[in-house]
């Protein structure tokens, strides 16, 4: 009798979770766009292979050692000692660019130090010199841009579990950055400093919600500042063990503050919707491989699982471009790979 009942409130409950997802999904594929400026720039200090691979939405994902630059809270999933290294390749046109021409420098490390039961640790970084916005002075060269961005930054947080359905956490974000031009007198450097706080919530079995909330600061040279909030919510639907869909909505706001030494006026801040989404399948615990979209531009990925060593690539389409906000039409994806190692 009890074994009946119970398998007929799982199979209720799983119906449930499916019409959840579909909702959730109809809503985001529908849901009102506004652009006004670029947040593909700021996703330099947080680019990794598998959230990348699912379309960027990485906040309901908890098994990842990035979860440090999506969300905090999905760290308190993990309880295992993890590093990870994500990697740009270079892929200039060879016939315009010599050898140590950079295409892109987004290497994203993270480390997970599990500190008990609930609490888990979480650090994340960029190497001296690979910010994520690196191209080197091409002589003679128009089609691509001249610029560099360089010197590290760093995410540090906790994730805790409050109960088994429910963790939290938080994370502080600073940096120094260094930006220059082909004019060797016309450089700035902005330091700033930022916050995360995050939650991951199991709404049913196979369902789960999360949202990240952060704010970013900067202080710029020429007496202007500026501040990026974000705000995320996602979900992961894992209908089955081997099937993960995750979809993510982001609205994120740019102000500027003080006024430039040359006088001139802030303009109005601006706001601007994404949408992301992904599916990843899992073929026995050797592989999974992965697929989504970042505003309707496509992203492919997957990785190979050697004992306690996963081998990962990515591609994103188009990614470039929407950072440039130009059309460069041979310099527009995103290649990158990478590797996590777990300790027992």
């Amino acid at each position: 009798m009890l074994i009946g009942s119970s398998k007929k409130i799982l199979k209720f409950t799983g119906r449930v979770a499916t019409l959840l997802a579909v909702a959730i999904l109809i809503f985001f594929s529908f849901h009102n766009q506004s652009k006004a400026y670029n947040p593909y720039y700021d996703d330099f200090t947080r680019l990794s292979c598998r959230p990348l691979s699912m379309g960027q939405a990485g906040t309901a994902l908890s098994d990842d050692p990035s979860a440090i630059f999506y969300n905090p809270a999905a760290l308190a999933c993990q309880h295992r000692f993890a590093l990870m290294h994500s990697h740009s390749m270079r892929h200039m046109p060879p016939d315009v660019a010599p050898s140590e021409v950079d295409q892109l420098d987004g290497d994203t490390q993270a480390m997970v130090i599990p500190l008990g039961p609930f609490l888990t640790a979480g650090l994340g970084f960029n190497f001296q010199g690979e910010m994520g916005y690196d191209y080197r002075p091409l002589i003679g060269q128009d089609e691509f841009p001249v610029e560099r961005q360089a010197r590290v930054e760093r995410f540090e947080g906790l994730g805790w579990s409050i109960w088994p359905f429910t963790q939290i956490g938080a994370a502080r974000r600073s940096f120094v950055h260094q930006y220059e031009t082909l004019d060797i007198n016309n450089r700035w450097v902005r330091m700033g400093d930022g916050f995360l706080i995050g939650l991951r919530q199991r709404i049913a079995p196979g369902l789960t919600y999360a949202m990240c909330k952060s704010k970013t600061d900067f202080d710029y040279t020429d007496d202007r500042s500026g501040r990026i909030k974000r705000s995320n919510k996602g979900w992961e639907f894992k209908p089955v063990a081997w099937l993960t869909f995750v979809w993510e909505t982001e609205k994120s706001n740019f102000s500027w503050g003080g006024t430039s030494a040359e006088g001139i006026e802030n303009p109005e801040p601006s706001e601007i919707i994404r949408n992301m989404n992904g599916v990843e399948i899992n073929l026995g615990g050797l592989a999974r491989l992965r697929c989504g979209s970042v505003d309707g531009d496509r992203t492919w990925g997957f990785d190979w699982t050697l004992g306690n060593l996963q081998l990962m690539y990515t591609e994103a389409s188009d990614y470039l471009d929407n950072v440039l906000g130009q059309q460069v039409e041979r310099m527009r994806d995103i290649h990158l790979y990478g590797f996590i190692l777990q300790l027992p």
